[in-house]
């Protein structure tokens, strides 16, 4: 599954969780579907994934790649920044993490997947338990 698909369903998984929770909690959680990433179509995820890919791929740590969905020509505009930082290398394997900052219509999201890859192979995304 690729990067922003297994991202976008993480996120969406966690909303849905938080939503169960929040109603055991009385929290009102309606500002969640006014979100970035609530926001965005498939184009738009396909476009931030290679993205991301490529920030993993070219971007030292601490250097952010910037990101819009201008090309998608959907509305309204997302803004990201994806800065890959704390890349550990464990034989051929390498591990990264990417912030990625959301940004759309004055909302903000800010996400920190973990990906790895062996090799040259594609980037993975890690599941945190």
């Amino acid at each position: 599954m690729s990067v922003p698909s297994r991202l976008y369903k993480v996120v969406i998984g966690s909303l849905l969780v938080l939503g169960t929770m929040g109603a055991h909690a009385a929290i009102n959680l309606g500002f969640l579907s006014d979100t970035p990433i609530s926001l965005m179509r498939q184009a738009d995820i396909a476009s931030i994934q290679s993205a991301v890919n490529q920030a993993l791929d070219t971007k030292q740590d601490g250097e952010t790649l910037d990101w819009t969905n201008d090309a998608t020509r959907n509305r309204p505009r997302v803004h990201a920044t994806i800065t890959p930082s704390h890349t550990v290398k464990e034989e051929a394997r390498t591990c990264r993490v990417a912030a990625i900052d959301l940004s759309a219509r004055g909302q903000t999201m800010h996400l920190t997947p973990r990906f790895c890859r062996s090799g040259s192979d594609n980037w993975e995304f890690q599941r945190r338990h």
